[in-house]
């Protein structure tokens, strides 16, 4: 076909045709999967594109034949005879390669199609894991939260117990600074749960499935795997990006569409046969009269009116030079993009080593700040201070290594190759 290999044409046929799969996925490519699978958008996609393959067989073929045919009421005087009736069947042919012509611009135009597809893949892709990851670190900041509530109440329970000893009005105070402290997070925590349920329907709603089917979430985050160096991803975007392909594939199919209309100014030949019937006339004496005659014919078309052919002409140069300046700002939009996204990999990256440095060294400052806080050594304020800069740290982390596979994800949406996905399509066939 010239638009994309056998195998996954055949791939994504077999997926059309299988049923909407309610089976609950365990790892982020099968949720892709899913997604790929029963989201109905996509679906729609690819079916465009399939009615577009069709449209090359439609413009290649021939004009349909005329057939005409006559009776004469009144037999007309032939030197054959008496001519009763004729039949006409003529054949139009286009000028040498204009029927060529308009099946390239189909087949491009259908390679257009395709990548506009693979776009919308793409896209789908990146939403359901950008999805996946907030999801993930929904439920990471709720596990956080929960166990630095616990962590307070067993300060709380610390500090009753100095409320009961001799440091009463101390041991009150930080008591109920404690009790608000856990109050406050009770209540953020409320809203992350809440928070992540409205996600999990925004997740599901991608996979087309039920909204409060369950999803299962992995213990740790993985990095997304690149599929090079940023400076390789950055020079291959410019040759693989789908959104430049349907373009540049349009300017091709453009060139054809001129080259169509300059070939449909050419005169058009037309092959055919006529059949007359004659009858034998009464007292003729040539021996061929009453015989019916078969005759070969040719015509040839004489475009005259060249304002249209012109017009078609120009309209396509037009339209082609629209396309090349479209290209020009696609590209700089993608150079853009990849800035961007190099831009957050790298200070995902950064941060993500920062605040491990950070965790470790506030871990042991609040090691030494309890156990002076237990000893009465130590003010409670500047321990719950500590208590709450750990937490933010490790929420930190969680949010930077997010941060670091949105990035990722976006780089290989850009890019339009996602290795880790489309291989493992193409070994299923």
């Amino acid at each position: 076909m010239g638009l994309k290999n056998k195998s996954a044409i055949l791939l994504w046929a077999v997926m059309l045709s299988m049923p909407v799969s309610n089976l609950p996925g365990q790892t982020l490519p099968e949720y892709l999967r899913l997604a790929c699978e029963n989201n109905p958008g996509l679906r729609s996609e690819y079916r465009q594109y399939l009615a577009a393959l069709e449209r090359s067989a439609q413009v290649r073929a021939l004009p349909d034949p005329l057939l005409t045919a006559g009776l004469l009421l009144k037999p007309a005087e032939r030197y054959m005879g008496d001519q009763l009736a004729e039949i006409q069947l003529m054949q139009m042919i286009p000028w040498f390669g204009t029927l060529r012509a308009a099946a390239r611009e189909m087949e491009l135009m259908a390679g257009s199609r395709f990548q506009v597809f693979l776009e919308a893949r793409n896209i789908l892709v990146f939403q359901v894991r950008k999805s996946w990851f907030e999801l993930f670190l929904l439920e990471k900041e709720i596990t956080l939260y929960r166990e630095h509530i616990a962590i307070l109440q067993s300060l709380e329970r610390i500090a009753l117990e100095r409320f009961a000893g001799a440091e009463t009005g101390r041991g009150m105070v930080d008591s109920l600074r404690l009790s608000m402290e856990i109050r406050e997070l009770e209540s953020e925590l409320a809203l992350l749960e809440d928070s992540l349920r409205v996600k999990a329907a925004e997740f599901n709603q991608l996979l087309n499935r039920e909204i409060s089917q369950r999803i299962v979430l992995p213990e740790t985050l993985d990095r997304l795997e690149l599929p090079g160096s940023l400076e390789e991803i950055k020079a291959a975007i410019q040759q693989n990006n789908p959104e430049l392909k349907m373009l540049e594939k349009e300017a091709g199919a453009l060139k054809a569409r001129e080259s169509m209309s300059r070939a449909m100014g050419l005169p058009m030949v037309g092959l055919g046969i006529k059949y007359e019937i004659f009858r034998k006339r009464p007292g003729a004496e040539n021996v061929m009269t009453g015989k019916n005659m078969l005759m070969p014919m040719i015509s040839l078309s004489v475009p005259l009116w060249r304002k249209k052919i012109n017009a078609a002409v120009n309209e396509a140069r037009i339209l082609e030079s629209a396309i090349q300046d479209k290209l020009q700002q696609v590209r700089r939009r993608l150079e853009v993009g990849f800035e961007e996204a190099r831009r957050d990999l790298l200070d995902a990256d950064r941060r993500i080593r920062l605040f491990y440095e950070l965790v470790e060294l506030t871990g042991r400052i609040e090691n030494i700040m309890r156990a002076e806080y237990v000893a009465a050594e130590q003010d409670f304020s500047d321990v719950l201070g500590v208590r709450r800069k750990l937490l933010d740290l490790r929420l930190s982390i969680v949010r930077a290594e997010v941060d670091w596979n949105k990035a990722a994800a976006r780089l290989i949406m850009l890019l339009g190759v996602d290795l880790s996905w489309d291989d493992k399509h193409e070994g299923e066939t």
